[in-house]
């Protein structure tokens, strides 16, 4: 791989077998010398890939800076929002990552990124913006109690009926036995005594 003679699109079908197997330091190593070659949208997405992977987290937003032209309509594809926005947070750099995340959960519309969106909100101590997603988010069919149960002590001082409302929901849902001594508990604090 080191050699000069290898031609771009071998390095890099090389490179993305690596990969395949899990070898993201050896991968990381060719990335910025490949993509002064190869510069194409699957040579970004494997080089963020690899950068991620080996905690590189500084080179992803470059990257995708440098290189947003190779992306169709020169946007970058949510896969790789998402993984700048992991890698903000993974970095500490957390005033970089909330609007990156609230950036993602506006353009995607998934769930997933709605509520990595929540968690940074709330880890952040921003529980007035989280409130109106929560309760976006629940509104939604498929949420089990587990997924409540994280907010529910953050929610409880700043936003109790949004609270009591995932705590009524969470117990209609028949929460894990394991788990009742949460809902139980978090009932009676929240003034939901015919529930427990």
């Amino acid at each position: 791989l080191r050699s000069d003679a290898i031609r771009p699109e071998f390095k890099f079908l090389t490179c993305t077998l690596l990969a395949g197997h899990g070898q993201w330091a050896l991968v990381a190593s060719h990335m910025e010398s490949l993509l002064d070659t190869v510069a194409t949208a699957a040579a970004v997405r494997l080089a963020v890939h690899a950068w991620y992977h080996t905690g590189a987290f500084d080179r992803i937003p470059k990257a995708l800076d440098e290189y947003v032209d190779c992306f169709p309509g020169k946007r970058v594809p949510h896969e790789l929002k998402r993984l700048r926005t992991y890698a903000a947070v993974r970095h500490g750099d957390l005033p970089t990552a909330l609007p990156l995340a609230t950036e993602l959960a506006a353009a995607s519309g998934e769930a997933t990124d709605q509520t990595f969106l929540i968690d940074l909100l709330i880890n952040f101590g921003d529980i007035e913006r989280a409130v109106p997603l929560v309760r976006g988010l629940l509104s939604q069919q498929g949420w089990k109690p587990q997924q409540m149960l994280r907010w529910v002590p953050a929610l409880a001082t700043q936003a109790p009926e949004l609270a009591r409302l995932m705590v009524q929901k969470a117990v209609e849902l028949n929460p894990d036995p394991a788990e009742a001594g949460f809902w139980v508990d978090w009932s009676y604090r929240l003034g939901l005594d015919d529930v427990a």
